[in-house]
């Protein structure tokens, strides 16, 4: 297995030859195609057999060249006439069989279209983040009417956000530096809402009496939430770093991995509370 998936026998390389190629064909495969997948998902697809999904093909296919680049498919008729939701996202058109040249339609533009993209890209942005603060603002006032008993400084997460400029004149420099900035705000709005949400979710678990802990009650909140936050949401270094600003003591509960690509999360101190 280490010889067929090392890069002397890539499957896109290896296809060109006829009797893969006829082997290939028999399993459904274009060998066209064999750029876009891996010999696992090929010969090993977890559902018996081997179902390639077309946008990746056509992904693959016409945008392998193209670093850092978010393609997605839609009706090219909703989308130039304004009807698909794409429109409204700054999306450019990238190919089409009537305008098939992709690094031409996504990179050969005049300075004054580059900056006019930027700047409508940083206006969706900048609309983006005031509907975030508006979210996060709804949780944070959640979370403090529904507990005294927990005290998260919110003051703190909140200084670590930065305010964006959008004067009416910015260079395309400026403009891409802004932009990132924008973006790197929406995630981190993104991770501290779904963060809280759990905070919220689980808070009246970590202070109930019938949990019989000792503990300390943000003791308990850090625990369950690294317990209880989905990772594909927000990854544990980040969950940690927000329970951190907020107050919670997350350096109280550690991290054990198991075998399998489990994790466990323990309180150091645990202590149960005595009976009678």
């Amino acid at each position: 297995m280490n010889r067929i998936m090392s890069g002397a026998l890539r499957l896109a390389r290896q296809s060109k030859r006829k009797k893969l190629s006829e082997a290939l064909a028999a399993r459904g495969v274009e060998p066209r195609w064999t750029g876009c997948f891996s010999w696992i998902e090929v010969l090993h697809n977890p559902i018996g057999f081997f179902y390639p999904d077309l946008e990746r093909v056509l992904h693959g296919l016409l945008f392998n060249r193209v670093k850092g680049l978010s393609a997605i498919f839609v009706q090219q008729d909703e989308f130039m006439q304004g009807k698909s939701g794409y429109s409204r996202l700054n999306s450019v058109l990238a190919w089409s069989l009537e305008k098939p040249d992709i690094e031409s339609n996504l990179f050969v533009r005049t300075d004054s279209e580059r900056t006019d993209l930027l700047s409508k890209e940083l206006g969706k942005f900048l609309s983006v983040i005031s509907e975030l603060r508006c979210e996060y603002g709804g949780v944070k006032s959640r979370l403090s009417q529904a507990t005294n008993k927990v005290k998260l400084d919110y003051n703190a997460l909140e200084k670590s956000h930065c305010v964006i400029a959008f004067p009416d004149q910015m260079s395309y420099r400026q403009l891409l530096g802004s932009c990132e900035k924008a973006r790197d705000e929406i995630r981190r709005f993104q991770e501290e809402i779904a963060v809280l949400r759990t905070v919220d979710r689980i808070i009246p678990t970590g202070i109930a009496p019938e949990y019989h802990l000792e503990n300390p009650v943000e003791e308990v909140v850090a625990y369950l939430t690294l317990v209880s936050q989905p990772k594909y949401e927000v990854k544990e270094k980040r969950i940690r770093e927000i329970l951190r600003i907020l107050g919670l003591p997350e350096d109280k509960v550690a991290t054990i991995q198991k075998r399998g690509f489990r994790t466990e999360y323990k309180l150091i101190e645990l202590r149960w509370e005595k009976p009678g």
